[in-house]
Parts: C-alpha cells; structure tokens; sequence
C-alpha cells in the first residue's frame, strides 16, 4: 500500500511539472500572438452589378467575395514562434483534440437580405490541406476552416520558408456568390452603406495533453475586413422630395429643431431675438430663417472668470551677443566670469485674439452700447518666476534692480525679490484708477506690442560650475485681469487669468519641459606657456641662474627681479595655428566681429625666508614689451601679501577691439618676450651668507571672446598655464619658475702680529705651562687658516 501511494504521488508529480512546462511553453506565445494581428483583411474584396427595374422599381445587385490570402505573408509576423515551436519538436494539436491537426477559422458576415450562392475554394499553399478546406453557411455567416497538413511544426516551418521565397504564387482562394434584392429606396440608402466583415483565428495547443484537457490553447487574431455589400443601388429609384425648414440666430445658434415634411413650415417669434431675412437654398427643399439677437448694455458686460494660456519662451543674452531662443544649440558663455540677462517674454498678442479680443470686438461692433459702463476695482497683472540651478546665482539677494520691462505700455515693474536661487517679478498696471471705462481699457490693450518682455541681467555661474556643462533655468508666469462692470444699477464682477505656455517653435533645444533656457560657458583650450624668473643686483645684467645660483656682494644687495613670459613661443605660434587652420585670408579679417574680449595674465612672485620686498608700492611695478597692456593698479588684484605679490596686467580698453583684424595686429605688436619687473627685494637681517634662497613664481593667463561671421557666432577661451622654459631653468631648483640667489659672506681682514724691540727671554724649560700656551697659539693659528681658505672657497663659487 505504501509502495502505490509513492507510485501515485511521484505520477501526480510528474503531470503537475508536465503542465507547468506546458504553460511556459505557452506564455511567451501568448504574448507575441496578442501583439500581433493576422492581417488577412487587405486579402478580401468584392464586386458586383446591380440591375434596375421599373413597375415598380426595384432592384437586384449580383455580388462575389474574393478572399485570396498568401498564407506566408499573413504567418510572418510569427514566424519565430513556428521555428521554436519546430526546433521544440512539437505538434499543432487543433481545438478538436489531442492529436487533431489545427486549423485556420474564418468568418464571412453579410447584412441582411442576401441569398449565398456556390461557394468555390483552391489552395496552392504548400502546408494547407487542399483537401480539407470547408465552409459552412449559417445564417447570414459563412464559416471556412483551413486544415493544416497532419504533420509536425518542423515539417510545416520549413513548408512555410518554402512558400516564403515566392508567396504569391501560394495563396487560398475563396469565393463566396451573393444576390440581393432591394423593394425600395429606404432599403437602397440603408444597403448602399453597410458592409460585409470578415474575421478569423487559428488556434492551437502546445501540447497533446493541453489539447486533452482543453485548456492553454495559444490563439492568433485575424484584422477585421469591412467591405462594401452593394453599390449605388439607390440610383434604382426615384428619391422622395422633402422639404427642411429651420430656425437659426447669426451665429449659428439653433433657435428651435428642424422640421421635415412635403412642405416648408412658418416664420417663428423668439423672445430677444429680432427676425432678419429668410432664404431658400439652391436645390429649393431648405429654407432657412435668420435671427439677431437684442443686444442689451447687460448683455456686453462680462461675468466670471475665464482662463486661458498664453505662449510664451525665455531667451538668453551674454557677451554682448543679442537675445537668441536657443531653439538649436545651448547658449555658450565665453568664459565662467561671464554674466547673463535672461527674458521672458510674453506672446501678448494671444491675449489680445483671444479671450479679451471676444470683449474688444463686441465694443468695436457697437461701442455705443459701452457709453454708459463704468468700470472699477480693476486689476491687471503678470507674475514672473525665474530659478536659476545650483551652479548660478545672482548678483544680489532681496530687492533686485536689475529688472527691465519692454513691451507693455501703461505697465510697470511693481516688484522684483530675489530669494536663493529664485527671483520673483510682479508687472502691474501703472494708474490702475485712472481707467474708469471701456474706452479707456481698449486703448491700454490696443498699446501692448505683440511681446511683453522682463529682461533680468547680472546672472554668473558659481564657483563649483564646470565648463562643457549645460544649466538649466527654468521659469514660470501667470497673469489676472479683474474689474467690475456696472450699467443700470447692475454690478458684474469679471476676470480673465493666464498661465504661460512654451511656445512650440522657441522651445529649449535640449528638450527640456515647460519655459526653460539652457546655458553654459566655453571649455577653454589648455595650454602651456614657456616662462622664466631671472634677476640681479640693481645695474648689473639680469641672469637666468641657468648654470649657478646668483651671488650677490653681500646682505645689503637690492635686487631687481624679472618674471618673463615667451609669448612668441606660444600666443602667436597659437594665433597662426588658427588662422592656417580655418584658411583665413587676412584681407578677411575685418568681417569676423570680436565682442567680449577678456586678455590678461596673473603672476604670483614668494620670497623664501630670508628675503623681504623693500618698496610695496605697486606703482613701482613696471611691465615691458606689451603695448596696449598695463598693470592693474586695482588693490584686488595687484597686491603685496607679506613676502607675496601678485601682478595682474590686462589688454586696456579691450571694448576697442571689434574685429578680428584689430586683434590680430595687436597680439603681433607684442615683444616675443612680456617682462614684469619687480624692484627692492633684498635680503633680511637674519639671512645668512652663502646661502642659498630661492625665489618661486607662478603665472596664468586667459583670452576669451565671442567672434562673429555673418549671424553665426563662436564663443572661444583659452587659458594659458606658466611652465619653466628648459634652457633657462634653475640650476639649484630646476623644477618650476624660480630664482636661486644668496649672497658673499663679509670678507674680514688677517690681523697682523706687531714687532716688538724688547730683547728675546731666555728660552725655557718646557714646562707643564709653557705647553699649555703653544697649544692655545697653535689653536689660533689653525682657525686662521681655516678662516681664510673658507673665504678664498666662497669666492671661488
């Protein structure tokens, strides 16, 4: 008894996993079959005569429908389900049983009154039973099953790949005769516009056990064909003549529903409504009665709030270019120093068309119904919301000046308030009370231009922006006009409010929803420029100290330092790099514009300990070989820090610069070598001789503009980084700019010992105190020697 209950629960297991298989199989099916549709639709047509007859009239119209399917084409789209179906080695089991080959199921549909005739069919198919094609008629619906041939799905895929190469020439074909007679011509208009449909299906099991229990059968959906049933039938017979009569005001209003009959109905009265004229149409069976509506002052005046959007985009200007939508590219900033004005503007003209145009073309219809209505409480604002992302900022917080209104006259900026990263503007009326009465509004409308514009300026980037990176800034506007109406001791309270829309052809080219305007500034090219740090005391000839340490005489030395920039080396070399680059004529020249030239260089000079600058008086600074540049003077950027300085000296009135011929002249004008000489460095107190102290320096520069041909302008930076020009370099620091200086010990003289006329002692024992003061003497004599060949040393380095 145990043996057989484990016998039993190990078959239960086996046809539980047996089903679970199946239906994995099945899933996937499932899913493409409800993706795809069997399009035999474009496969079935019909034809046919119709022929008239008289006493009475009549009419009978002899139809076919042809289906002729090329089964190949109408397959393809599951053509991955027959191979894996093949390569699993299975077999379409049909929905009537397991081991029953499937079929193709179709359904032919005719309306009513239709007698079928000899149904035909024929199958060049290779995988259709030709033998096995049948139809049934039931009713007005004629069934057609398409047997497979009884083999396995490998078999029948590789049927299919067969009839593939050439699926025209494999077609079923299907043809259904029909007649139909038609007494009349209600019935000849009803049948002239119904359809014959036909659908189908082809479904099978995965598996012969599925097919067994009836369940998980996989079911592809044929498209629905519709098709015309009869034709002009309808010309058979004489149309009844009826007469339409109906009411309507001006503007298309139905004043009351038409009537049909032998004959046109009569005039009507409507209660406010005047009748204007009534006219017969062409074919003389409608005739048409007018109506105008008795305008009343109350009727004119508005009441409720209507909404409506407005379009609207936000442009960007920077470096002196002009406002631009960015509709193709994101707006490029020439450097991260740049700033920007962001606009926001207003399509006003929708207003102006739109809702409140509705009220403006009544009062210009009849303006003197509008004499009597007085106006008050009005209101008439825009809000606008500009926020800038995390790596932006604006110049100020709290009140912001730097907002501009265009566009609106009788407006005017009531509030600017810039919170972190978000400005807030409201544009109000400015003599609100001042309009009393319709006349009054109409002129303030008819002022504002087809764009109201709010231009805020002094946007940067912030320190932890990048360059390459586009930002977004995004914006949001609302507006509301309020007043109230009264005429004849009757008061209506009105508004009409706004919400602004991108505008579809302005919108931000990185796709970016709602108003938006995407910035960033130029990756500057990189690249290094050959510099030097030399010096020497005052008068004497500048060294590079390439091949030793500079000596100066002694402590009380000044220098005169001297930082030197090879220009020619890089700058020009760069210059005509570009020029060569993009073949430019230099008769050409004058054409390309040049807006928002920045050129200007930074360097930085540390003294080691042991060395100070004698005169911190930047006016002393002097800067050599560079015409048109000049050191800045401004105590931010020029400065002596302590044993630092720092030097900044820029291209003077660079807004002369307009074009690139200028610019070019310019950069060649300049000495192949930019010298920045700094005077009074000398040594400190405690500094020691025959010392080394190396003076260290630094230096940068950048160039950035935005050049202009034709409308297309190119923002362009570069940044220069200072790097030691090998064959000048330090000889004790080679690595980096710097200058190694020290300076001559004092040179002190030997003392000599004086003759002496007293008569020489006696010579003494050598006693334990004679040798003590030979040994001190001779400790004399030996550090003077030791003294002078530490000197005669040094003044050989």
């Amino acid at each position: 008894m145990e043996r057989l209950s484990s016998r039993f629960i190990a078959a239960l297991t086996t046809l539980t996993m047996l089903f679970a298989g199946a239906i994995v199989l099945l899933t996937p099916q499932t899913a493409r079959a409800a993706d795809a549709d069997l399009p035999i639709a474009q496969y079935v047509s019909t034809s046919g005569t119709k022929v008239c007859a008289t006493n009475p009239e009549s009419a009978t119209y002899n139809g076919t429908v042809d289906i002729k399917v090329p089964m190949s084409k109408v397959l393809e789209s599951h053509e991955a389900d027959m191979q894996q179906a093949g390569a699993s080695g299975l077999y379409p089991h049909g929905l009537e049983g397991r081991n029953r080959i499937a079929y193709i199921s179709y359904d032919v549909t005719f309306p009513e009154d239709v007698t079928v005739g000899t149904i035909t069919t024929a199958n060049t198919v290779s995988y259709i039973n030709g033998n096995r094609i049948t139809h049934t008629v039931n009713g007005r619906t004629v069934n057609f099953r398409l047997y497979l041939n009884d083999v396995n799905w490998q078999t029948i895929y590789t049927s299919y790949l067969n009839d593939k190469a050439n699926p025209d020439a494999h077609t079923v074909d299907l043809h259904i005769p029909y007649t139909a007679q038609v007494a009349s011509y209600t019935d000849a208009t009803r049948m002239d516009s119904e359809n014959i449909t036909g659908q189908g299906s082809f479904s099978f099991y995965a598996s012969g056990m599925m097919a067994a229990f009836g369940i998980g059968a996989t079911t592809y959906n044929s498209d629905v064909a519709s098709v015309p049933f009869v034709s002009q039938t309808a010309t058979c017979f004489t149309p009844p003549v009826q007469k339409v009569t109906q009411w309507l005001a001006e503007d298309g209003t139905v004043l009351k529903a038409q009537e049909t009959g032998t004959d046109f109905a009569a005039q009507e009265t409507f209660t406010d409504y005047d009748f204007v004229s009534e006219t017969v149409s062409a074919d003389g069976n409608t005739k048409t009665y007018t109506y105008k509506k008795k305008l009343q002052a109350t009727d004119v005046i508005p009441e409720g709030e209507k909404h409506a959007d407005l379009t609207a985009d936000l442009l960007g200007s920077v470096d002196g270019r002009a406002r631009d939508t960015q509709h193709t590219e994101v707006l490029t900033a020439n450097s991260k120093s740049s700033v920007f004005s962001v606009t926001g503007t207003l399509h006003v003209n929708d207003l102006v068309q739109g809702q409140m145009g509705e009220l403006i073309n009544k009062y210009d219809e009849s303006p003197q119904t509008f004499d009597n209505i007085v106006l008050s409480d009005m209101s008439f604002a825009f809000n606008a919301q500009l926020t800038l992302p995390e790596q932006m900022q604006f110049e100020a917080q709290g009140t912001y000046p730097q907002v501009t209104l265009e566009g609106a006259n009788g407006f005017e900026v009531k509030n600017a308030t810039v919170n972190g990263k978000t400005i807030n503007v409201t544009i109000g009326l400015s003599n609100a009370d001042q309009i009393t009465n319709f006349a009054q509004l109409k002129t303030l409308i008819d002022g504002l231009h087809n764009d109201l514009s709010v231009t805020v300026g002094g946007i940067g980037f912030t320190a932890a922006a990048q360059a390459g990176t586009p930002y977004t800034i995004t914006g949001r506007t609302s507006g509301a006009f309020a007043a109230q109406a009264m005429i004849n001791n009757v008061a209506r309270q009105f508004s009409y409010t706004y919400d602004a829309v991108q505008k579809a052809d302005e919108a931000d080219s990185t796709g970016a929803t709602g108003l938006a305007l995407t910035v960033q500034y130029a990756r500057p090219v990189q690249q290094d420029l050959l510099a030097d740090l030399r010096g020497a005391q005052d008068g004497r000839p500048m060294d590079t100290t390439h091949t030793q340490a500079y000596v100066a005489d002694s402590k009380n030395s000044q220098l005169t330092l001297e930082g030197v920039l090879h220009v020619s080396d890089t700058i020009k070399q760069q210059m005509k790099a570009i020029e060569d680059r993009y073949a430019q004529n230099p008769s050409g020249f004058a054409n390309i514009s040049i807006a928002a030239l920045n050129y200007g260089f930074t360097a930085k000079l540390t003294l080691p300990s042991g060395m100070e600058f004698g005169d911190t008086d930047i006016t002393k600074l002097e800067l050599q070989g560079a015409p048109g540049f000049a050191i800045s003077h401004d105590p931010a950027e020029t400065f002596y820090d302590g044993n630092e300085l720092t030097v900044h000296f820029e291209l003077v009135n660079p807004q002369n610069v307009t074009d690139y011929a200028h610019l070019s002249a310019l950069v060649n004008g300049v000495d192949d070598d930019l010298i920045v000489r700094v005077p009074s460095v000398r040594f400190t107190a405690d500094s020691q001789p025959s010392t080394n102290y190396t003076v260290r320096g630094t230096v940068s520069g950048n160039f950035n503009a935005t050049a202009t041909l034709g409308t297309h302008a190119i923002p362009f930076a570069f940044e220069w980084n200072g790097v030691q020009k090998a064959d000048e370099a330090d000889a004790v620091e080679p690595q980096g700019i710097n200058f190694t200086v020290q300076y001559k010990p004092e040179a002190k003289p030997v003392p000599t010992k004086p003759q002496s006329n007293k008569p020489k002692k006696p010579a003494l024992a050598k006693t334990g105190s004679q040798v003590a003061t030979l040994g001190f003497i001779a400790a004399l004599i030996t550090a003077a020697g030791v003294a002078v060949m530490s000197i005669r040393k040094q003044r050989m380095k």
